[in-house]
């Protein structure tokens, strides 16, 4: 039983951690649009949006890299397709 409760107690853990860095994410993507916008008007946020791209091509290449354990693959999975999404 014991085995049970501390197997599980990680599962929760370890989606309500890596659920929280995804909010995180998001919100950080959505609200550097506004300071963007007004500093550099829409070159800035076509730099911005350029910036995301090649950062979720990053994190897609570094999911199918097989050398990566699955979670960190997954993880990696996750982050690039929030940031292809924006």
């Amino acid at each position: 039983m014991n085995g049970f409760i501390t197997e599980s107690v990680s599962k929760i853990s370890d989606g309500i951690i890596n659920t929280i860095k995804l909010i995180l994410f998001y919100a950080l993507t959505s609200l550097l649009i506004v300071p963007i916008e007004h500093y550099f008007q829409r070159p800035g946020i076509l730099i911005y949006i350029f910036l995301l791209l090649a950062t979720a091509g990053f994190e897609l290449q570094r999911t199918i890299m097989a050398r990566t354990s699955e979670p960190r693959r997954a993880w990696h999975g996750m982050a690039a397709g929030l940031f292809f999404g924006r």
